[in-house]
């Protein structure tokens, strides 16, 4: 980052040398990128440091003629002071490039799975056979027919 002049860290110290806030900003030939930033935890509530942050990075991105781009977030928190900043929610698009067919096969079921994904059925209740004192499954409903299955038995079906 710094080798090649794409990038900077920010921070502020207290007087004992302590850092109390930071935060990474990167760019290219457009815009300038928020990457991320903290502060100590007891100071979080009780202070406006990140805000000198925020300035700082903000006009240095317009000094050097680019525009500045929180990268948003979905924290509603963070999402209003980004606002609070002049930030515009601007939808991003993601393009995937698969050469394999089997591969995108894999990647579309996976996406589908994702979004249709229902719960698993509970596990068969053991029961007890009063025959043979042994445990056997009871009948579990088949998917989608509304019929019951019987368990066929070890020695086949007659």
């Amino acid at each position: 980052m710094a080798e090649r002049q794409a990038g900077r860290l920010y921070g502020l110290r207290a007087a004992s040398g302590e850092l109390l806030c930071a935060t990474v900003l990167v760019w290219d030939r457009r815009k300038a990128y928020y990457l991320g930033g903290g502060l100590q935890p007891e100071i979080r509530r009780a202070s406006h440091l990140n805000c000198l942050l925020f300035e700082r990075m903000i006009d240095d991105a317009l000094g050097r003629g680019l525009a500045f781009d929180f990268e948003g977030s979905v924290l509603p928190g963070v999402e209003r002071y980004f606002r609070e900043w002049g930030g515009q929610q601007q939808p991003t698009y993601r393009f995937i490039k698969i050469r394999s067919p089997a591969a995108f096969a894999l990647w579309q079921a996976y996406r589908f799975l994702q979004v249709h994904r229902r719960p698993l059925p509970a596990p068969p209740v053991p029961v007890e056979d009063a025959g043979k004192g042994t445990q056997d499954l009871a009948p579990m409903p088949a998917v989608g027919t509304g019929r019951l299955l019987d368990r066929v038995p070890e020695g086949g079906s007659d």
